[in-house]
């Protein structure tokens, strides 16, 4: 076999691997995953946009997402050796996932994008009850 061939075919059977194990992963944390992607690169174009791009600054970032994904990790295999009766990793997926929809509002609204008021209203509120402020709670319709 070549080398070219030999690179085919490894190629092949990373690719296999990596669609296996996606195939695994539940829809929360492939949902995780597009939301850090969309967050990292609204990161980099308000960075670019304002003139401030810096690898330390992204490399930061990148390494908290590393360990958000190494907790979520940790909170799937306690659920499983528990055998807890809820989805522990989708429901910090989840808390997980909301942080970074925030980021990514705040990286777009740095930008210059306008962002509706609704929606800055919402994430005020959201951020709140993160932090236990029980003013925060949602207003019945």
């Amino acid at each position: 076999m070549k080398v070219k061939d030999n690179a085919l075919w490894f190629s092949k059977w990373i690719g296999a691997g990596v669609l296996a194990i996606w195939a695994e992963v539940p829809q929360t944390v492939v949902m995780l995953l597009i939301f850090m992607g969309l967050d990292i690169i609204t990161g980099y174009l308000r960075a670019f946009i304002q003139r401030t791009v810096s690898s330390e600054a992204s490399f930061r970032g990148i390494a908290k997402k590393m360990q958000m994904l190494l907790l979520l990790a940790g909170a799937h295999f306690a659920g499983q050796y528990v055998n807890l009766p809820v989805d522990l990793d989708g429901i910090c997926a989840l808390a997980f996932i909301a942080n970074e929809f925030i980021s990514i509002v705040e990286n777009v609204g740095q930008s210059g994008v306008n962002i509706p008021p609704q929606l800055v209203d919402m994430l005020k509120r959201f951020q709140k009850l993160q932090k236990g402020d029980a003013a925060a709670e949602v207003p019945k319709p």
